[in-house]
């Protein structure tokens, strides 16, 4: 709080800036304090040690793989369309009868130990691609 020699100097201060006019003790006094410099932390918060990287890239199994299993493919005449195609290209692994290394790989539970060995699968569950 401004003292009372303060307050009489800042009255008399905006009273000649205001052209002689009556300012009031109270809005000298709110004009001559100095303001507050903004408080910055200096570590960051707990928040932010927890934040994950987005992925650089969220790309589908047959654009990584270049399967060619895709509308449009070169496979697509000689294989058909991937089974993963569009809804499980980043979880290629849910979708049965996806075509991986030259056959066809079955149900989830019999080709899950395969795909756990791909790349593509690696990569996704440690949010590279």
């Amino acid at each position: 709080m401004a003292t009372k020699k303060t307050a009489k100097k800042a009255t008399k201060k905006a009273t000649k800036k205001a052209g002689n006019k009556k300012v009031s003790r109270r809005a000298a006094v709110a004009k001559a304090k100095p303001k507050k410099a903004a408080r910055r932390s200096a570590a960051p918060s707990p928040a932010a040690a927890f934040q994950v990287a987005a992925p650089v890239v969220a790309i589908p199994c047959w654009q990584y793989k270049k399967c060619g299993r895709e509308p449009g493919g070169v496979k697509i005449a000689e294989l058909g369309i991937c089974p993963a195609y569009p809804n499980h290209g980043r979880d290629c692994w849910m979708a049965a009868g996806t075509f991986c290394g030259g056959q066809v790989q079955g149900t989830y539970a019999e080709k899950l130990g395969n795909c756990q060995k791909c790349e593509f699968y690696q990569q996704v569950m440690s949010g590279i691609v």
